[in-house]
């Protein structure tokens, strides 16, 4: 069953980057991880009421605050890949954020299988290979090295959030992700009062931004179930096949076509994950 959950937490935070992705070209970047983490921290108060589940403690709050920063700062630099490069191609390099969580889980001594490794290496392979996309091969914008680098950095900050979220969640996991998103809502709500504007923001983005939130909310109690019931090296393997669901949605819904070698990186990351389920 955990492996179904961090399957299903990946396609949904592949729907989650793609609203960002798409939203986030066209306005500021700060109005939509407000509106997205608005959405996600009701989605998690409002699960944590109806499993009778509020408690705080400081296990909860200091990992959540922690979380929470380290996750605003994965999505500012993801979502400067996007400026740069494709949706598929930025959510892809940035499944590399699996290597951290695979290390903690080696230091702290759990299981790690030989095909676990195959698996991850293969995956790391795939994400390589879009580092070697030619400037102009991509587009909307003929930046792909700079779109790739960005979205590496934003790989090592959320590997890092992920890590210190498991860790709360176990104790009490609404509480954890819901104080995860506050540390987004208060610098996105002052950067946004700062610049007294919400950068092209229109009335009709608001739902589809606050449903990209429910989609990264059910990722998140999705991701940390899988995780809290198995192996969070395995279990964030699983669920970088966010970057398939990504380059799906770009295709279908803006056109954005990739070219030979980024579809064979996404075929050698799929295969990775194939064999780690295997």
């Amino acid at each position: 069953m955990y492996l179904l959950l961090a399957l299903s937490s990946g396609v949904l935070w592949g729907v989650q980057d793609f609203g960002y992705a798409r939203y986030g070209r066209s306005m500021s970047s700060h109005s939509v991880l407000l509106l997205g983490a608005s959405g996600a921290a009701l989605t998690f108060l409002i699960a944590g009421l109806v499993h009778h589940n509020t408690g705080m403690d400081t296990i909860d709050v200091g990992n959540g605050l922690m979380g929470g920063f380290l996750e605003l700062l994965s999505a500012l630099l993801l979502m400067k890949a996007y400026t740069m490069g494709k949706c598929g191609v930025a959510t892809g390099v940035n499944a590399s954020y699996v290597l951290t969580p695979l290390c903690f889980s080696l230091i702290i001594g759990e299981a790690i299988s030989s095909a676990d490794i195959a698996g991850s290496l293969i995956i790391i392979t795939g994400l390589v290979i879009f580092f070697l996309v030619k400037p102009g091969a991509s587009e909307p914008s003929n930046r792909p090295f700079m779109s790739a680098v960005f979205a590496f950095a934003s790989a090592v900050f959320f590997g890092a959030a992920l890590v210190a979220l498991d860790i709360g969640s176990r104790d009490n996991l609404y509480a954890t992700l819901f104080v995860g998103q506050l540390p987004i809502i208060a610098v996105t709500l002052f950067m946004v009062a700062k610049a007294k504007s919400f950068g092209g923001l229109r009335t009709r983005d608001i739902g589809p931004l606050l449903g990209a939130g429910f989609a990264l909310a059910l990722a998140g109690i999705a991701f940390y179930t899988a995780a809290d019931n198995g192996d969070l090296g395995v279990v964030s393997v699983l669920s970088s096949i966010s970057p398939i669901a990504t380059g799906i949605l770009a295709f279908l819904i803006l056109k954005e076509r990739m070219i030979r070698s980024e579809i064979i990186a996404l075929v050698i990351v799929l295969s990775g994950v194939a064999l780690v389920v295997i």
